[in-house]
């Protein structure tokens, strides 16, 4: 699941109030009783439409995301890291002569 863990904001900046310059994001994914959780940070650009701040939704800060995050590659990394996980490729074994 997808979700806005924290908004920096400039106080005001070119007449606007609380105009949001970096996301603070987190995807995280539960399988068999693993848990997988990738974080990153996305630089808004001041150029992009303006959304008053009290009116922006978890949705249109996630559009904002994806516009440089690619979600599909990013979920798919996810998940293989969580199969990893649930099924590891290696296994720590005691030493046979123990």
């Amino acid at each position: 699941m997808w979700t806005i863990e924290k908004l920096k904001v400039f106080p005001t900046l070119e007449g606007k109030s609380d105009v949001v310059s970096e996301v603070f994001w987190k995807l995280e994914l539960s399988h068999s009783g693993e848990t997988e959780v990738m974080r990153g940070i996305h630089q808004v650009e001041l150029g992009q439409t303006f959304v008053p701040y009290s009116q922006l939704t978890q949705q249109d800060v996630l559009a904002w995301v994806w516009q440089s995050v690619n979600k599909d590659l990013t979920e798919a990394a996810c998940f293989a890291r969580l199969a990893e996980h649930v099924n590891p490729p290696t296994i720590d074994q005691p030493l046979p002569w123990g």
